[in-house]
C-alpha cells in the first residue's frame, strides 16, 4: 500500500517514472543520479520545487487546496485506475510525490 511507503520508496517511484538513473540513495528520500559530469545530482522532489513540478508535468496532475486547507494532487480522467485516487496533504510537494508514485506503481 502506497501509504507505508517511507519517503526514499517514494523518491524512487518518482525518479523511475522520470527514466532518471539511480547511483546511490541516503535515508531521508535522497537519491543522487549518475552524470556523465565529474559530479551528481541530487533528486529530491519532496523537498524540491522544480522537481515537484516536473513530476506535475510529466503525470499532468492538477493541483489545488481542499476544504480543510489541505494540498491536493491528483491526475484528472483517472479514475477508472484502481485503487489511484487524489492525495491530499499540508505539503503541496509531498501530495505531488505521493500522487506520482501511486500512479507510477499503477502502471
Amino acid at each position: 500500500m502506497i501509504d507505508l511507503m517511507t519517503d526514499l520508496e517514494l523518491t524512487r517511484l518518482c525518479a523511475e517514472a522520470m527514466g532518471l538513473k539511480i547511483s546511490k540513495v541516503y535515508d531521508g528520500g535522497t537519491i543522487v543520479l549518475s552524470s556523465s559530469h565529474c559530479f551528481n545530482h541530487i533528486y529530491n522532489p519532496l523537498h524540491n520545487d522544480a522537481q515537484a513540478m516536473a513530476l506535475v508535468k510529466k503525470f499532468g496532475l492538477r493541483t489545488g487546496k481542499n476544504s480543510v486547507g489541505q494540498w491536493t494532487a491528483e491526475q484528472p480522467g483517472n479514475e477508472l485506475l484502481e485503487g489511484v485516487l487524489g492525495v491530499a496533504d499540508p505539503s503541496l510537494n509531498r501530495a505531488i510525490v505521493e500522487c506520482a508514485a501511486k500512479l507510477s506503481q499503477a502502471k
